[in-house]
């Protein structure tokens, strides 16, 4: 049997799969030691970065939520479980006047922001959904190098979790 841990985090990559041109979604964050590395690992056949990565940043239980419930014996019927989700897209930076990279990289961060818009429940996984927050959108740099465009997203995810005594 999997877990809410496994099942939220399919529901996350079966949305993020499904945005057009979205390129490679890894289900944990990817290391590497320097930028040529990065770019033979997660370039097209172009040499576009074009990939994403998400991980679970924190969770927490509570039976004081709105979504919980204790009667008047103290006995907890169910309890409110929030999750917070970081998502990473990174893509490829091109200068150009007339096709610049940063045209393709705002369209494909809108597609991602649409896909998870009206996903309540992540597809039934979880109670509720609130809606993904763009944390940071701009260029990642190292140094006064411009190495591709970052897009980073918070997804903050509730499950409703039955007492399994009732």
């Amino acid at each position: 049997m999997s877990t809410l841990y496994e099942d939220t985090r399919d529901a996350i990559e079966t949305i993020l799969n499904g945005v057009v041109g979205v390129g490679k979604v890894y289900k944990s964050p990817r290391h590497v030691t320097d930028w040529e590395t990065f770019v033979k690992m997660h370039s097209t056949q172009e040499r576009v970065v074009n990939v994403g990565w998400y991980s679970m940043a924190s969770a927490s239980d509570s039976i004081t939520g709105t979504l919980a419930a204790v009667d008047d014996t103290d006995f907890i019927h169910y309890t409110e479980r929030t999750e917070a989700w970081e998502i990473e897209y990174f893509y490829g930076f091109k200068d150009s006047d007339t096709e610049p990279s940063d045209f393709d990289f705002q369209l494909l961060v809108e597609r991602i922001e649409d896909a998870f818009r009206f996903a309540q429940d992540l597809g039934d996984v979880a109670y509720q959904n609130l809606p993904l927050q763009r944390t940071f959108s701009g260029l990642w740099m190292l140094g006064n190098v411009v190495l591709c465009h970052r897009a980073a997203f918070r997804l903050t995810v509730i499950h409703r979790i039955q007492n399994p005594a009732i």
